[in-house]
Formats: C-alpha cells, structure tokens, sequence
C-alpha cells in the first residue's frame, strides 16, 4: 500500500537511483492504493473506509491463430490418424486428423511455416505445403494420401539372406 497525498509523486527505486513515474492527483480523499497483478485490479481505499475497485487493461498475450485442412485419399475417403506438423518460425505445432480426415493446428504466432502430413502406411501429395499466417485463422489445406511409394523393382546381392530361410544363390558358372 502506497499513501496518495494530493500532488504527491511516486518515485520507484531502480538500480538505486529514484525514477519519477509521474504525478498522482487524489480523488475524494484517497488515501491508500493496491495492485492485484494476478486480476489486473485496481483497489484505492479512501478517508470515508470505503474501498473502489477497478479493473485494469489485461497484460498483452501474443495473438494466436489456427491452419486447419483436411486429408483423403484417391478415392476421396478420409483417411484418420495422420500426424500433420506446422514448423517455422521456432514454433511447432502437431495435430492428429479425426475419424472425417479433418486436423486443425493450434496455437501458431504470426510467420511463415511448413505443414507436412506423415504416416507410414501413406504417402502425401503435395509432400507439405508452405503457409503464411499473417492475421487470422488459416483453412482449406487439402493433402492426398497415396499408397507408400516402394521401388518398382530390387536388387538383391547374391548369397545374400533375405528373410528367415531364405537364401539368394548365384548361378553356376
């Protein structure tokens, strides 16, 4: 608690050197104020015993937006259970689509990120997408999931052992 005198200045003690943050004017006999950071309120306590509370402007929170899409495969069937990650900016952020392929990524500051779907039973085309979240919330991203890509074709090393019992032989010569 602070006492108020009308015209008083309140001083703060910083790096021992006194800071004048300005001058405070009574209003109806004030005579005591405090600060609850936790509600941002304002309690001034005057000579009558009365107490007026205030509120204050709440402390500034980095705004936060969301990218939302939506995963299907060829035939257009949803495919559910697909990790998608955004990733920039020092910021990641990871959601699972549903049971409808939808996913929805939380949380991500203003900046530029790469959202890229992965699974292993699937593929991805496009293989991530670059977005940039510049003052609201982001929507319609679409990714197709194909079936894995394997080699068309292998190349085994003679005498190799390529699976429990069996053995690749080279040809007599």
């Amino acid at each position: 608690m602070q006492d108020i005198k009308t015209g008083n200045t309140y001083f703060s003690m910083a790096a021992d050197t006194f800071t004048s943050l300005g001058t405070l004017t009574s209003l109806g006999g004030a005579i005591a104020l405090a600060v609850n950071e936790t509600n941002n309120t304002l309690y001034v306590a005057s000579v009558n015993g009365t107490i007026s509370v205030f509120a204050l402007d709440p402390p500034a929170v980095p705004t936060t937006f969301s990218v939302n899409g939506l995963i299907k495969d060829a035939q257009g069937v949803p495919v559910a259970g697909v990790a998608v990650t955004a990733t920039g900016g020092g910021t990641t952020a990871t959601a699972l689509t549903d049971s409808l392929g939808l996913f929805v990524l939380t949380g991500l500051p203003l900046g530029t990120y790469t959202v890229t779907p992965a699974s292993a039973a699937n593929s991805f085309a496009p293989a991530s997408q670059t977005v940039s979240v510049i003052d609201s919330n982001l929507g319609g991203l679409t990714f197709q999931a194909n079936p894995p890509i394997v080699p068309n074709s292998y190349t085994l090393s003679p005498y190799a052992l390529i699976g429990p019992g069996v053995t690749t032989t080279a040809p007599s010569s």
